[in-house]
């Protein structure tokens, strides 16, 4: 079988090739993770305090260190350890503590292709 390795529409070599040192591969493929799945919702709050009850899925273990992060402006306030289950019917709660008033965000970050490309979804 003759082989275009280069596709210009000339084949270059036949496979199987003679040559021992030489071995044919297509290239790399990285596939992207699912992205983690995340309902959120506040539950109660306080003027330096705010309740949310979860529900994740993480199928393909996308989520980094699984922690939400709550930020008031750029300044990161509190980070907590949440439970990602793979099928998760139960509402969690976590609590973010020492807010202050300001634009307030929750963040996650995600491995969706290997480790050390990291992704931030804001919620």
């Amino acid at each position: 079988m003759e082989l275009d390795l280069n596709g210009d529409g000339i084949a270059e070599t036949t496979y199987p090739y003679e040559d021992e040192e030489v071995i044919l591969k297509s290239r790399q493929i990285l596939p992207i993770k699912q992205e983690t799945r995340i309902e959120l919702y506040t539950s109660t709050s306080t003027n330096k305090t705010i309740t949310y009850k979860y529900k994740i899925s993480d199928i393909d273990k996308g989520l980094k260190d699984n922690k939400l992060i709550a930020s008031v402006g750029t300044t990161i306030k509190d980070k907590k350890e949440i439970i990602p289950l793979m099928q998760n019917d139960t509402y969690q709660e976590v609590t973010f503590e020492n807010l202050s008033i300001g634009n307030f965000s929750i963040s996650t970050e995600q491995i969706l292709t290997d480790y050390t490309n990291y992704c931030c979804n804001n919620y």
